[in-house]
């Protein structure tokens, strides 16, 4: 089972930001930001009574089988294949100005996905 602290140092060593650090943000902040992806504000306040509903305990599963993975791709695994090019696409979608990251990406050296193979000047 990967817990959040898990997560942020998988994803913060492949994006070469060792030590990225876990942020919680505030409910009103997470509302904010659903809204501002264009989710309505009541979406966006449920999304976060169900997080606190996680949180509590209060929603769970009974069916996951806790000693052995239950997912087809480890979070290792989506982070090398899914986050990290999509995280290279944005950096060059910005010019490549994402100074913490920059060292690890040619600038604009394609995206891959399963489906098309792209660089920057495809867009």
């Amino acid at each position: 089972m990967i817990v959040i602290p898990g997560a942020t140092d998988i994803i913060g060593a492949r994006t070469g930001n060792p030590g990225l650090p876990y942020v919680r943000f505030s409910d009103e902040d997470t509302i904010r930001n659903l809204q501002g992806m264009g989710i309505s504000r009541s979406v966006a306040v449920s999304f976060v009574e169900l997080s606190h509903g996680f949180d509590k305990g209060i929603v769970t599963t009974t069916t996951i089988d806790s000693l052995r993975p239950n997912a087809p791709t480890s979070f290792s695994a989506f982070v090398d294949e899914v986050f990290v090019p999509m995280f290279k696409h944005a950096a060059c979608r910005k010019g490549g100005d994402l100074p913490a990251f920059s060292h690890l990406f040619n600038k604009c050296d394609g995206f891959v996905t399963g489906i098309t193979s792209r660089s920057c000047s495809d867009e």
